[in-house]
């Protein structure tokens, strides 16, 4: 579950949203959380869900899809790899605040 504090009514980005996918063990699951779709595709880098029914859905879908499951951990490593790394996050902030390298 992704909630922010014991109540469903707040959730956040949290560091296993990019460790998780970064490991490539296999999709990422997690609760919607719109926060996420500025740093993933959601459905296509990793998987969300509302209510626990959508995440049995989802989980028993992809478990009869291995292919498709295989492609949305791929697609999730290689966007965590690319932007998602501490490298990556440091080398944003330097290009923004205009430090020469």
């Amino acid at each position: 579950m992704g909630y922010a504090s014991s109540t469903d009514l707040f959730t956040n980005v949290k560091g296993r949203d990019f460790e998780v996918p970064l490991s490539g063990g296999g999709p990422y699951l997690t609760t919607f959380n719109s926060d996420l779709a500025l740093h993933y595709e959601i459905g296509k880098e990793i998987l969300c869900y509302r209510t626990v029914e959508e995440a049995v859905e989802l989980i028993r879908y992809y478990l009869l899809r291995t292919t498709q499951a295989d492609q949305i951990a791929l697609a999730g490593r290689k966007r965590a790899l690319s932007e998602h790394t501490w490298e990556s996050r440091f080398r944003y902030i330097i290009d923004r605040i205009g430090i020469e390298q």
